[in-house]
C-alpha cells in the first residue's frame, strides 16, 4: 500500500471494470468445464496447448488451448476454439461458453481477443496486450468461431454454407460441446454457463434449449452440467427489437419526427418480410445512423475506411434488406483491420493451431464473414417461448443492455422482459459503480435485467468511466429457488448496488413506507418509489404492491419524511426462527412486524403481530428477520428476539506533569475532539492530573452490511475502504471482505480481520450544488480509498487542489471525485466545518521577538520547498503550520504560501513573509502504524497546524486524549497524531517522552 503521492501513478480501469462488476455477479456461480476432441482422446489436450502467442507479454503466465473440434466427420466440418483456464483455482470455477454474432462475427475476433479475454489485439495489429479486467478471473473461458465458415471454422462440404439456420448453427454447437468435453473430461462435471451478445440473443437460448432437452434422455446424450446462460444486447424478437429499434430512433433524437411517424405508419413490424414502403422508410432511419455509430451513438464514429466497411457496404448494397438485419452485429470497423492484421499472420497461425488444411488455402481469416451473413436464414422469429420453458425448467437468465446502443437498443429488450410476465422479485432500482450510477437492474423470478449507462453494443470497448460501490444486492445465480417475498441471502453472485443511507431521500428510490396511521395499531411498511419531492418534510411516492380503488393503476400518495426509510438490505437466511423472534411477515402486500408466537414444523410458524394479540399461521418463504432504521443504520433483531446496543460509561484516570508540578483535570473540564465538538462542558482550571469521563456507543454491524473500514498502515493511515460485513470473531471484531482491495496475486477481493473502532456504516450523501469553499474538509476518492484533506485551491473547471495533512502532499481532483467530510460520532453522522483558528495568523505568525542572535541565520530554502512556519509569539510556540516557498524576498525573508491558511476573505490560500528563523523543513516523518503511548511527546493536528502535545490518555477505541501546551486536552484519531521530533543542527532529533 501507498500514500497519494506513490500511488499517484496508478491508472484506474475504465469501461472494462463495468464488465467485470457484471462476471463478479454472477461468476460465483459457474464452474467450468469445456474441450472436446475429435479423437475423444484426454491426451490430446495438451497438443492443443499454446506455449506463447507473437507479441504475448511475457507475464502474467496464462494457461491457453486452441484447435480444432470436430462436429461432423461426414461432411468434414470443424470448428475452432480459444480456451481460457482461469487465473486462479481453475479447478474450482465454473466453464462459460462465449459466442459472438453477426451472424457471422468471430468470437475470437470480438469475444476473446477484444473483450473479455485474457489477451488483447493492440492498436496498431502488431502483438497482444494483458487485459486485467478479463472474465477469466472468475471462470475458465471457452470461444468458439460459430457457425462454420466463421474464422478459421470451416467445412469441406460447399453445401453446409447454404444451409445455415439458427437450428443448423445450435446442433454443430451441441456437438462441440460434446467433443470438446471428452477432449478436457476435467471440466464435466462443472457448472456450465452459455454466453453471447447480439445476434448470439438467438445462438444461446437455442443452444441451451438443445441442452436443456437432450439432459432429459438420460444415457442417451451425455449430461452437461448447464445452469443458465447470460445475453448482452440480445436479438431476442424480431417485432419488439424492430419497435424498441424505431423508437430509439426517434426518442434520442436521431430520427425526425416527420420520419418517425411514416415509419410507424408504414411497417408492421409482426410481419417477416416488410412491404416495400417499410423497407424504404427504415432505409431512411439507417441512412441516418450512417452519419454516427449505431452500436453506440455517442460515442466518435470511425473516420478509417478499412476492407471490412467496404466489403460490408458491397455485401449491403447486393442484399435486399428483409429486416433490420442489414447491418452485422456491431462491431467497429477500425478494430477489425488491426485483428485481421494479426491473425492472419503465418507465425500467429502456427503457434495457434490454425488453419491445418494447409499454407496453401486461399481462405483469409476475417473478423466477420460477409458470405455467412448473406446465406443464414434466422428461421425463429422469437426466443421468448424458450425463455419461458428455462426458466420454469430452473435455469438462470441473466441480460444485461448496453443503453448507450442503436442497433438492439434497451428499449426494445425491455419490451421482450415485461412480455414474460414473470413474477417482481425486485423493483427497478440503481447498481452504483465507484459512488454513481452504473445503470438499472430489475429481478425476476428466474431472470435479472441490468442496463449499463453509456455503454453500447460492445460492454467491454465502450470508454465511460463508472464509480465504485457500497451496497450490494444479489442476483437470482443461486442454486435454490425462492419465493418473490424470500428475505434470504442468495449464496454465490453479487451485483453490487448502493442503498440509501441516512435518509437521503432522491426521485427514483426505492423505499419502504410506513402503514401505520395509529400507535396501538399493526405496524406494516409497504415498498415504493419516491416520485417527487413536496417540499422539506413530504414526498409523492407510487406504491409497487398497491393500487387504487378501481385497480387501473398503483398508488400515488404524499407521505411524510417520517413515515419513510431506506429498504433494508438483505441479510443472512435464517433456516429456522425461534419462539419470539422479532420477524416480518409478507402479509396484504406489505411487511407487517411482530414475533414468532409457535414453532409449527416444516417450515411453518404462528406469527403474532406486533401492538395485538392476533396471531396467524405464515410459511418460512413469507418472513424476513426483522431490522429497524436507527440513526441512519440498520440493525438486525435477534433470531432469540433480542437485539440491543449497549452504551458504556467509563471513567479514565491518568496523571502527568505540567511545569515540574503535577495537576489534575477534574470531572466535567472542557474536552474537546479535534474536530472542534465539546465532549463536556463546564471548564476549570488545570490542576493535578486528567479525569477524562467518556460516553462511547458500541456499533453492532450485522453480516452483509456494508461499511468503511480505516486503514492502520504506515502510509494509508485515516483513509477508509469500502467492504462489507461477512461474520464476527469476537466481541470487538469482525471479519471484512474490501470491495476495492485486492489479495496480493489480486485473484480475489482481500478478506481480514477489523477492530470494531475501525469500522463505521457508509456515510449519506450529500449534495454539494455549490461547490466547495476554502479550506473546507473533504474526502477524497484515491487509490480505491477514502482520504481526508482540505480544500487548498479552486480549479475551476478542472475541479479542486486538495491538502493531505498526513503526507504534507497537494494534489488536483476533479468535482466527482470528493465528498463532504463527515465524522461518525455517538452513533450519528456529523457534517464537519472548518472551525477557524482562534488566533490571527496575519499579523504575528513568522515573526521572531525578542533579541535575535545575528550568528543564527537560520536555513536557505529552494523555491517550491515544503517547509514549517511558527513563530515564538505567545499561542504560537510549539505550532507549525504546512506552507510552500515561492521564493527568497530579501536577507533571510522568504514569501511563503500557507497550506491550510487563507486571507480574511477566505478566496485564497494567504502569502506571507517569514523570517529564516521561523521555517524549519517538513518532518520526513509523517504518519506510521505504531500506537503512541502514554506521556509521549506527539504533533497533533489541530486548528490547521501540528501542535505540540503530550498523550495523557490511550482510549481502548484506538483514539487517544493529548494535552496542549496552551492548556486544553483534545481527543485525537490516530491518523491526526504523529512523533514530535525537533529540527536541530539541520537534522531531525526525536524527542523522547
Amino acid at each position: 500500500m501507498a500514500s497519494p503521492t506513490s500511488a499517484y501513478q496508478t491508472q484506474k480501469g475504465n469501461i472494462s471494470k463495468v464488465l467485470m462488476i457484471a462476471v463478479l455477479a454472477f461468476a460465483s456461480i459457474f464452474l467450468g468445464h469445456l474441450m472436446p476432441c475429435i479423437n475423444a482422446f484426454p491426451g490430446s489436450q495438451e497438443l492443443d496447448r499454446i506455449i506463447k502467442l507473437p507479441g504475448q507479454p511475457r507475464s502474467p503466465q496464462i494457461s491457453q488451448f486452441s484447435g480444432y473440434i470436430n462436429v461432423n466427420e461426414a461432411h468434414g466440418r470443424a470448428l475452432f476454439y480459444w480456451f481460457f483456464e482461469a487465473q486462479s483455482q481453475p479447478t474450482k470455477k465454473p466453464l462459460l461458453l462465449w459466442l459472438n454474432g453477426g451472424p457471422g462475427c468471430s468470437s475470437i475476433g470480438y469475444g476473446a481477443s477484444a473483450e473479455l479475454g485474457p489477451l488483447r489485439v493492440t492498436e496498431n495489429g502488431v502483438g497482444l496486450d494483458f487485459n486485467k479486467y478479463s472474465w477469466n478471473q472468475e471462470a475458465n473461458l471457452l470461444f468458439v468461431e460459430s457457425p462454420v465458415g466463421v474464422g478459421f471454422s470451416y467445412t469441406n462440404t460447399s453445401s453446409d454454407l447454404k444451409k445455415l439456420t439458427d437450428k443448423f448453427a445450435a446442433e454443430d454447437a451441441y456437438n462441440f460441446i460434446v467433443h470438446w468435453l471428452d477432449r478436457f473430461p476435467q471440466y464435466k462435471t462443472r457448472d456450465f454457463y452459455i454466453s453471447g451478445e447480439s445476434y448470439a440473443g438467438h445462438y444461446v437460448p437455442q443452444l441451451a434449449e438443445l441442452v436443456f432437452d437432450r439432459n432429459k434422455y438420460g444415457s442417451k446424450y451425455p449430461h452437461i452440467n448447464l445452469k443458465g446462460f447470460i445475453v448482452g444486447n440480445p436479438e431476442t424478437d424480431d417485432y419488439l427489437d424492430n419497435k424498441g429499434l424505431l423508437e430509439y430512433a426517434w426518442s434520442h433524437a436521431v430520427i425526425s419526427d416527420q420520419e418517425y411517424e411514416k415509419a410507424k405508419r408504414v411497417c408492421n413490424f409482426k410481419h417477416f418480410d416488410w412491404t416495400n414502403d417499410c423497407m424504404e422508410a427504415m432505409s431512411v432511419v439507417f441512412k441516418i445512423y450512417n452519419e454516427i455509430d449505431i452500436y453506440n451513438i455517442y460515442a466518435p464514429a470511425c473516420l478509417v475506411k478499412s476492407n471490412y466497411s467496404s466489403s460490408l457496404t458491397q455485401a449491403n448494397q447486393s442484399y435486399r434488406m428483409r429486416n433490420t438485419r442489414s447491418l452485422l452485429g456491431g462491431y467497429d470497423p477500425c478494430y477489425s483491420n488491426c485483428a485481421e492484421d494479426y491473425f492472419n499472420r503465418v507465425d500467429v497461425q502456427t503457434a495457434f493451431h490454425a488453419n491445418t488444411r494447409g499454407s496453401k488455402s486461399t481462405v483469409k481469416w476475417a473478423t466477420c464473414s460477409n458470405s455467412v451473413f448473406k446465406e443464414y436464414n434466422d428461421t425463429v422469429p422469437s426466443v421468448l417461448p424458450i425463455y419461458k420453458k428455462l426458466i420454469k425448467g430452473g435455469l438462470r437468465i441473466w441480460i444485461y443492455s448496453g443503453d448507450a446502443d442503436g442497433r438492439v437498443p434497451v428499449i426494445g429488450s425491455r419490451y421482450c422482459v415485461e412480455s414474460l410476465n414473470l413474477t417482481l422479485k425486485s423493483p427497478w432500482h440503481s447498481w452504483y459503480h465507484n459512488h454513481q450510477v452504473g445503470g438499472r437492474l430489475v429481478e425476476y423470478d428466474g431472470l435479472t435485467f441490468v442496463t449499463v449507462r453509456g455503454a453500447g453494443h460492445l460492454q467491454a470497448l465502450t470508454g465511460q468511466k463508472l464509480p465504485e460501490t457500497q451496497q450490494t444486492t444479489k442476483l437470482p445465480f443461486d442454486s435454490e429457488r425462492a419465493s418473490p417475498h424470500s428475505d434470504r441471502s442468495m449464496s454465490g453472485t453479487r451485483w453490487r448496488v448502493k442503498s440509501t443511507s441516512c435518509g437521503m431521500l432522491m426521485e427514483g428510490m426505492t423505499v419502504e413506507v410506513s402503514g401505520q396511521k395509529e400507535e396501538d395499531s399493526k405496524e406494516s411498511w409497504y415498498r415504493a418509489t419516491i416520485v417527487k419531492s413536496l417540499g422539506e418534510r413530504n414526498f409523492l411516492v407510487e406504491y409497487q404492491t398497491l393500487r387504487t380503488e378501481d385497480k387501473s393503476r398503483f398508488l400515488m400518495e404524499e407521505v411524510d419524511v417520517l413515515y419513510i426509510r431506506p429498504c433494508p438490505p438483505v441479510i443472512e437466511r435464517v433456516e429456522c426462527f425461534e419462539c419470539s423472534a422479532q420477524v416480518d411477515a409478507w402479509y396484504n402486500d406489505g411487511w407487517y412486524v411482530g414475533h414468532i408466537s409457535e414453532v409449527i414444523g416444516d417450515d411453518k410458524y404462528i406469527f403474532c403481530f406486533k401492538n395485538t394479540s392476533e396471531g396467524m399461521m405464515f410459511e418460512r418463504s413469507n418472513l424476513r428477520l426483522h431490522q429497524d432504521w436507527a440513526m441512519g443504520t440498520w440493525f438486525a433483531a435477534s433470531n432469540r428476539g433480542s437485539t440491543s446496543r449497549e452504551t458504556r460509561t467509563k471513567e479514565l484516570k491518568v496523571r502527568i506533569k505540567c511545569g515540574g508540578k503535577t495537576s489534575d483535570l477534574e470531572k466535567g473540564s472542557m474536552v474537546e475532539r479535534s474536530s472542534g465538538q465539546v465532549a463536556t462542558t463546564n471548564a476549570k482550571r488545570l490542576k493535578v492530573g486528567i479525569t477524562a469521563h467518556r460516553t462511547t456507543s458500541e456499533q453492532l454491524f450485522i453480516k452483509g452490511m456494508m461499511v468503511e473500514v480505516k486503514s492502520d498502515e504506515q502510509g494509508y493511515l485515516g483513509s477508509w475502504y469500502t467492504a462489507q460485513v461477512v461474520g464476527q470473531t469476537d466481541d470487538r471484531k469482525y471479519l471484512v471482505e474490501y470491495q476495492t482491495l485486492k489479495t496480493e496475486d489480486e485473484s480475489e477481493l482481500l478478506v481480514e480481520p477489523a477492530e470494531s473502532y475501525f469500522i463505521r456504516p457508509c456515510p449519506p450523501q450529500i449534495t454539494k450544488a455549490d461547490g466547495y469553499k476554502m479550506l473546507e474538509e473533504v474526502d477524497v476518492w484515491f487509490n480505491d480509498g477514502w482520504w481526508v484533506g482540505v480544500i487548498s485551491r479552486n480549479l475551476g473547471a478542472r475541479g479542486f487542489a486538495v491538502y493531505f495533512w498526513t503526507t504534507n502532499e497537494e494534489l488536483e481532483f476533479s468535482h466527482r471525485d470528493l465528498r463532504p467530510h463527515q465524522e461518525w460520532i455517538g452513533g450519528k453522522w456529523t457534517t464537519v466545518f472548518r472551525k477557524k483558528p482562534e488566533l490571527s495568523m496575519n499579523s504575528k505568525l513568522g515573526r521572531v521577538i525578542g533579541p535575535k542572535d545575528e550568528s543564527a541565520l537560520g536555513e536557505c530554502f529552494l523555491n517550491e520547498s515544503r517547509v514549517e512556519v511558527t513563530s515564538d509569539e505567545e499561542g504560537y510556540k510549539d505550532c507549525w503550520y504546512p506552507a510552500k516557498v515561492l521564493r527568497s524576498v530579501k536577507y533571510r525573508k522568504y514569501l511563503v504560501e500557507y497550506a491550510t491558511l487563507t486571507t480574511d476573505d477566505e478566496t485564497e490560500l494567504l502569502k506571507q513573509e517569514v523570517d529564516a528563523l521561523c521555517i524549519r523543513p517538513s518532518p520526513r516523518w509523517i504518519s506510521g502504524s505504531e500506537r503512541f503511548k502514554l506521556f509521549q511527546k506527539v504533533g497533533a493536528w489541530y486548528n490547521e497546524g501540528w501542535w505540540v502535545g503530550l498523550v495523557c490518555e490511550v482510549a481502548m477505541n484506538g483514539t487517544y486524549m493529548v494535552y496542549l501546551t496552551n492548556i486544553k486536552v483534545l481527543e485525537f484519531q490516530h491518523s491526526d497524531l504523529r512523533p514530535h521530533l525537533n529540527w536541530l543542527n539541520q537534522q531531525w532529533i526525536s524527542v523522547a517522552s
